[in-house]
């Protein structure tokens, strides 16, 4: 967090993006665990979670959507059937990514490497596909 203090005027706060974000995450998650204690997880909705945390949905990102083979990169599915598009279909959301399970991502956490160099880039192709879904979902 940066401070800047101008003379005689008092103090100014500023935070970074980076901060923000680990703020919100943080909010959410215990809005999560508190509505998860009180009411049960399956009587917790994505969006009361939202609403009392105070940000709003964008959209779903599907994690474990199918899985990458190690030996020749062909992608196949990894659960008989997700629920993905109907549950954006009942939120009215886009879905804005599909993450695959990738053994490469899984070995590179495993030996403490950044996932965002991990698995050819994939992390960033589906950073940037998840944002561009998000900025046309925001246009509609």
């Amino acid at each position: 967090m940066t401070r800047v203090n101008p003379p005689a005027t008092g103090s100014v706060v500023k935070i970074t993006r980076r901060e923000r974000a680990k703020a919100t995450r943080h909010r959410i998650a215990e809005v999560a665990l508190a509505r998860f204690s009180e009411h049960g997880y399956a009587a917790t909705t994505m969006d009361t979670i939202a609403h009392d945390a105070g940000v709003a949905m964008l959209g779903l990102v599907e994690n474990l959507a199918s899985s990458v083979c190690a030996r020749c990169g062909a992608e196949g599915p990894l659960f008989h059937e997700a629920s993905t598009e109907a549950t954006a279909v009942r939120l009215d959301l886009a879905v804005l990514a599909r993450i695959p399970f990738d053994a490469r991502a899984a070995a590179a956490a495993d030996a403490g490497q950044p996932l965002a160099e991990a698995a050819d880039g994939i992390f960033d192709k589906l950073a940037e596909e998840a944002v561009r879904r998000s900025a046309a979902g925001a246009a509609r």
